[in-house]
């Protein structure tokens, strides 16, 4: 697949393909809508790996209790880092809308390990 990247979307994608070998834990920021999870895509075509998104979220959710959200995120991503040299995450800051309302019980819960 070609995929035609805007000036910026290509900027994020060479600046990526040039860290990920080198490193660990990166983060794509930009507006909504800037072709981010097109960028990731493409890395994750590039190196192989896992892609998580919401999606994966919202169904490792089912049969979970409700108020288990970091666990279930927590495990959900440490499975995929497990059999996984990468491991892209697309689109986190959508769980904050839930983990910072005022109507979710555990808001501020910290782990500490």
């Amino acid at each position: 697949m070609n995929v035609k990247f805007s000036p910026a979307q290509q900027a994020g994608f060479d600046n990526l393909s040039r860290l990920v070998p080198i490193g660990n834990v990166f983060i794509l920021y930009d507006a909504v809508g800037a072709g981010k999870s097109t960028v990731l895509s493409e890395i994750l075509r590039k190196t192989g790996g896992e892609f998580l998104s919401v999606r994966n979220f919202v169904e490792t959710m089912r049969g979970h209790h409700p108020l288990a959200l970091e666990e279930t995120f927590e495990r959900m991503v440490m499975e995929a880092i497990s059999t996984n040299e990468t491991v892209i995450i697309d689109d986190p800051h959508l769980l904050n809308d839930v983990y910072f309302s005022h109507f979710y019980p555990r808001m501020g819960l910290k782990c500490i390990r």
